[in-house]
């Protein structure tokens, strides 16, 4: 009866083990999909570029998605509002008639990148591979015949964009480095940092966005106790002007954005 027992005991440490080493294996093999899945979606993306998972009207075109290096980033365009998926904003619903595409169009790329040079010093290959001289590139008009040379334009890529700054040469009081303009010359604390900020809201006021400026703001004050106040430069389209009494009876600065 004790060996049958002791039996018993080694099948069920043996089943839950077995039982552990599933749940961890499928733990692991989870983030895997979701990297991989990631991965394929992002593949042939521009930096900084919105698309759709799903197209469609409806909330399936105010919804896009975009690749970042902490992973994807979603984003849904207020109500009335639909994204555009070749101007990459917000718009109208009636403005926007790409609902039923999930990217943008997709441009021939520069060879900017290549294992041999395709082109003789100071010119860069188009993507066709024929060569133009590189203060061509990202000047704002299409000089390659195939419109390669204005497609690759970000700060990362652009081929003339400014050389990365040199904290060897450029040094304070007269210059200072900083990669994503976060950094605080000198190291300062942040707490001994003096900071103005200025807060503006552009085009009109109305139904659609009255409820989340209000939210903005909704207790919320400067350091010493005052209300924080904003500038709105109104446009007249869809402007609900008694909204915009409202606003300006709270403290706001309201300025003129355009009236045609």
């Amino acid at each position: 009866m004790a060996k049958l027992f002791v039996v018993f005991a080694i099948l069920a440490t043996a089943a839950t083990a077995s039982a552990d080493r599933v749940r961890r294996q499928a733990a692991t093999e989870e983030p895997k999909k979701e990297e991989s899945f990631e991965k394929e979606l992002c593949k042939d993306k521009d930096a900084g570029e919105w698309f759709r998972l799903v197209a469609g009207e409806g909330d399936n075109c105010r919804d896009v998605i975009q690749c970042t290096s902490s992973g994807l980033q979603a984003i849904r365009c207020p109500a009335g509002l639909y994204f555009d998926i070749e101007k990459q904003t917000c718009d109208w619903k009636e403005s926007v008639k790409n609902c039923k595409s999930k990217n943008k169009e997709r441009r021939v790329k520069p060879l900017l990148h290549t294992d041999e040079p395709l082109c003789q010093d100071g010119f860069l290959a188009c993507g066709d591979g024929n060569c133009i001289e590189r203060g061509l590139f990202c000047n704002g008009e299409k000089d390659c015949s195939d419109g390669s040379d204005e497609n690759t334009c970000d700060i990362d890529n652009d081929p003339n964009r400014a050389p990365p700054c040199d904290p060897t040469v450029c040094v304070l009081p007269d210059c200072f480095c900083s990669e994503d303009g976060t950094s605080i010359p000198g190291d300062l604390p942040a707490k001994d940092v003096p900071m103005m900020i200025t807060i503006t809201f552009d085009d009109a006021i109305n139904n659609n966005n009255i409820d989340l400026y209000k939210e903005i703001f909704k207790g919320r004050k400067n350091p010493n106790g005052c209300d924080i106040k904003a500038t709105y430069f109104i446009s007249h389209k869809y402007t609900n002007y008694s909204a915009v009494q409202e606003t300006a009876r709270k403290g706001h600065e309201i300025a003129v954005h355009s009236i045609t």
